[in-house]
């Protein structure tokens, strides 16, 4: 069992599945995941609410069932706080990644990251929800203040890389940033995050990941993708030999 802990494939507006879509679900079946989280921004994408996000999943695994296409798929979302949005209204529009709302994806502000962030971590973790903070190696200024990344970590907070960036896609500083990531104990979960086949290399990101730290960390976090879906506790302590640190700045 192979989890990608967030993909943005499935469409929200309950139309029909295009071509591209399944034929990404075939590569990412053939890659050798069994289940994807299929992930869309709110408040982004104004339909991308809890319960458009659960009949779009619905539409698109009927299609992939008809097709024969033996990928589990399940209703995501991300809440992008590239804007405001206050506790009252992500009540009522939120998706959990489980059914134990234990935890919840989030996209932090990219020029001020605890903007917006701070008073719903308050409350989310006032009701022992946990929050996935995702692509943060893409933050820049959160990499400049990597104390505030341990301070989130320490309170309950997860993190999760992006397989691309692990393999270099944008560029040797990000790739960089998440290894740093990785040997201070701050990264806990890989995903694809991809929307088209050819950018889709969970699969690839997993085996350098194990090429430079062996297979224990590999297996562990991939264990993490599964636990996150299962609403079960997160290894939040790797063993990994540390090769080198890297410093940006």
């Amino acid at each position: 069992m192979l989890v990608d802990m967030a993909c943005h494939i499935a469409k929200v507006d309950h139309t029909d599945s295009n071509k591209e879509q399944l034929a990404m679900a075939n590569t990412i079946w053939q890659s050798g995941v069994t289940h994807v989280l299929a992930t869309a921004s709110y408040p982004t994408d104004p339909a991308a609410t809890g319960g458009d996000l659960v009949q779009a999943a619905e539409a698109f695994q009927e299609d992939l069932d008809r097709r024969g296409i033996a990928l589990m798929v399940y209703p995501g979302q991300i809440i992008d706080l590239a804007q405001a949005i206050s506790w009252d209204d992500l009540s009522q529009d939120i998706l959990y990644v489980d059914l134990n709302q234990r935890y919840v994806l989030v996209k932090l502000n990219q020029e001020d990251p605890q903007r917006y962030f701070e008073p719903l971590l308050f409350e989310w973790l006032k009701h022992d929800i946990r929050p996935v903070l995702v692509q943060i190696e893409e933050n820049q200024p959160l990499m400049r203040d990597i104390e505030q990344v341990y301070q989130w970590v320490d309170q309950g907070c997860y993190t999760a890389l992006t397989a691309g960036n692990l393999l270099g896609r944008q560029g040797k500083q990000v790739k960089k940033q998440c290894h740093y990531l990785l040997e201070a104990g701050l990264a806990h979960l890989l995903g694809s995050f991809s929307t088209a086949s050819d950018d889709y290399q969970l699969r690839q990101a997993f085996a350098a990941l194990e090429n430079r730290y062996g297979q224990s960390i590999s297996f562990d976090i991939q264990q993490n993708a599964r636990a996150l879906i299962n609403g079960d506790p997160l290894i939040d302590h790797f063993q990994i030999k540390k090769k080198k640190r890297f410093w940006f700045f």
